[in-house]
């Protein structure tokens, strides 16, 4: 989001360092909002076309909220390596979503990795050593890479 001045903020005294990010680590995060709904919640239930204009206002500014929200419409040559952590047994946040982001990065060339975590919930509590072994492990070969 660097590129889009709106995302990115201009405000505070550091405005003349630079925000480029070399790993992600994206844990059981949305990715693209239009098809949010429309991936199965498990045990949850699907909004309803008048309960997505209540929360988000008319149909026109949904699209125009989620097109600027989405995740998975940043995607470009300096996206960095991605390393996708979700938990199957999530309420929250779809697992498609983060299926969709792996699939977007992986069409684009940028190195991705999806950990799908079967007994996983969505605050990740069932999982949190492995997933903090797995995030110091992606970050460190990340770091090697640059040097």
């Amino acid at each position: 989001t660097s590129s889009n001045k709106l995302l990115n903020g201009n405000v505070g005294n550091y405005l003349n360092y630079e925000n480029h990010v070399n790993a992600v680590v994206d844990f059981y995060g949305p990715t693209d909002l239009n098809v949010f709904y429309d991936c199965p919640i498990t045990d949850g239930k699907a909004l309803t076309i008048e309960q997505k204009i209540r929360v988000f206002g008319n149909v026109e500014n949904i699209s125009k909220k989620f097109e600027l929200a989405n995740p998975i419409n940043y995607i470009d040559k300096n996206t960095p390596p991605f390393l996708i952590i979700h938990g199957e047994k999530d309420k929250v946040v779809p697992v498609c979503q983060s299926k969709l982001l792996h699939e977007a990065l992986l069409k684009s060339n940028i190195e991705s990795e999806l950990i799908l975590k079967e007994d996983g919930d969505h605050n990740g509590n069932t999982f949190m050593p492995y997933q903090t072994n797995l995030m110091a492990n992606f970050f460190y070969n990340q770091y090697n890479k640059q040097l």
